[in-house]
């Protein structure tokens, strides 16, 4: 989201730090920095359809699917279960199909503001996954006029969770550059 409004508001926005979010999510997907929004179309709009006709304990069945990506203690995979099993159904469905349908790529080239992407790598389980992964993220910004790529190779999505001091640490030293 901070990237996106870095895009449309480049005179107020002067950094962003995005927390293992890219400026499209196809490439997490297929693992390809050449999937386009149309690839994505109609996987987006299945998707779409699938959240919004789930319930509470669908939702967390949807989420318990991918959890072992989210975070790695049991007592935070249960919050983000929480989490899920208490969002709506209809919201969720379409942010799911905004950010599967939504490509930023092109547009960061017109962005001044400082991009911090703090990523995680944890999930995965060798050394060549987690490189792979930093390739990935730093070729989503390889537009961007003034960005850089961190990855916790140890921290799963939820960043907040795993590691929260690093985060924190991160998001600071982003501040203090910009300052």
């Amino acid at each position: 989201m901070g990237i996106w409004l870095a895009t449309e508001d480049k005179d107020t926005i002067t950094a962003v730090v995005s927390v293992d979010g890219l400026p499209f999510i196809g490439p997490v997907f297929t693992q390809s920095s050449e999937v386009t929004v149309s690839d994505l179309s109609s996987q987006a709009s299945f998707l779409q359809s699938f959240y919004s006709e789930l319930d509470s304990a669908g939702m967390r069945m949807a989420a318990q699917r991918g959890i072992h990506h989210q975070a790695e203690a049991g007592e935070h995979q249960a919050t983000i279960l929480e989490m899920a099993a208490m969002s709506d159904p209809a919201t969720a469905s379409d942010a799911i199909y905004t950010i599967m349908t939504t490509d930023l790529r092109d547009k960061l080239s017109n962005v001044s503001a400082q991009i911090t992407l703090l990523g995680a790598s944890g999930g995965f389980t060798n050394e060549e996954m987690k490189q792979n992964a930093e390739a990935l993220y730093q070729r989503e910004l390889s537009n961007a006029l003034n960005a850089n790529v961190t990855m916790n190779t140890q921290s799963r999505h939820f960043i907040m969770y795993d590691d929260p001091q690093w985060l924190l640490t991160q998001i600071k030293a982003a501040i203090q550059e910009v300052e």
